[in-house]
C-alpha cells in the first residue's frame, strides 16, 4: 500500500501505522508477513511517479480524495475499489483480474504469475488456463504451454476451448502422436463436436520421417475420409451448422 504523506507529518504518519498494526495485533491475531508492506510516499518527482507508476495495481477510495495529487500518476484505467465494499472482495477476483490487466498489457510474465495463484486459490476457469497458456507461448516456454492447456483440459473436460489449440500446436510442433492422442481424448470427452471427429480421422505429420511413414498416413487419412462420409448426418439444420462449424476450423 501506498500512502501519499504529502502536507503530512511523518513521523506522526509512522507513529498511526505502528499503532494500528499493534491494535489489528492484539484484536485480529493477524500474521504479518514481508509480503504486507505500506510505504509512506512524500512529495515525488514525475520520474519517481512514472517508476511508482507499475507497482500501482488497484486503487482503494477513501473520502474524500485528493483528486489532485492522484492525476499526477496517471491511473484512470487502474481498478478502483471503495473501502467499504473491498473487504467484500474475494482475493482469487483481485489476482484475476490484475491478471488480465497485464495480459492485456502484453506483461506475459508478470500476468502468468497472478494467473499461477488465481489457479491455485480458485483452480480456475477455461479462459484462465487459455490465458495462461497463451503467456507461456509467448514466453516460447512450449513445454509451460502444453502442460498448462492438459492441466486445464483435466479441471475443465467438457469445455472445447483447451483441445483444439492443444492438438493444432502438437501438430505443428512434430508430435503427431500426441496430437493423435489428445484428439481421441477430446473426441471421448466431447463426442458430439465435429471439428475433433475431422481431426480425429484427418490428423497427419506436417514432415515425414520416411516413404512408409508416408504411405501409412496417405491410407488413414483415406480410410477416415470413407468413415467421416458415412457418419456425417446432414438431415437437421443442428447437424448442417454442426458439421459447418467444424470444416470451418
Amino acid at each position: 500500500m501506498l500512502i501519499d504523506t504529502n502536507g503530512i507529518d511523518v513521523q506522526e504518519a509512522n507513529l498511526l501505522l505502528f499503532a494500528l498494526a499493534m491494535n489489528l495485533l492484539l484484536a485480529e491475531n493477524f500474521d504479518i508477513t514481508p509480503e504486507c508492506e505500506i510505504s509512506l510516499v512524500e512529495d515525488t518527482s514525475e520520474l519517481e511517479r512514472e517508476n511508482l507508476k507499475d507497482f500501482i495495481h488497484i486503487k482503494i477510495i477513501i473520502r474524500p480524495q485528493n483528486l489532485q495529487r492522484l492525476a499526477l500518476f496517471h491511473i484512470k484505467k487502474i481498478p478502483a475499489y471503495d473501502i467499504k465494499n473491498f473487504i467484500n472482495i474475494p482475493l482469487s477476483q483481485l489476482i484475476l483480474h490484475l491478471g488480465n490487466r497485464l495480459f492485456e498489457e502484453r506483461k506475459w510474465q508478470v500476468a502468468s504469475e497472478q494467473y499461477t495463484k488465481h489457479i491455485q486459490i480458485n483452480s480456475g476457469n477455461p479462459e484462465t488456463y487459455w490465458r495462461l497458456s497463451q503467456c507461456y507461448r509467448n514466453l516460447n516456454l512450449s513445454d509451460k504451454y502444453f502442460s498448462t492447456l492438459k492441466e486445464g483440459i483435466q479441471m475443465q473436460p467438457s469445455d472445447p476451448r483447451l483441445n483444439f489449440p492443444l492438438i493444432i500446436d502438437l501438430r505443428i510442433s512434430g508430435r503427431n502422436q500426441e496430437a493423435i492422442i489428445s484428439v481421441e481424448n477430446a473426441c471421448q470427452l466431447l463426442p458430439d463436436d465435429y471439428t475433433f471427429q475431422k481431426l480425429k480421422y484427418l490428423t497427419v505429420p506436417t514432415i515425414y520421417d520416411d516413404q512408409e511413414e508416408m504411405t501409412f498416413y496417405r491410407h488413414r487419412y483415406t480410410e477416415g475420409l470413407h468413415k467421416l462420409i458415412q457418419q456425417t448426418s446432414l438431415k437437421t439444420p443442428e447437424e448442417q451448422s454442426n458439421a459447418l462449424a467444424g470444416i470451418g476450423r
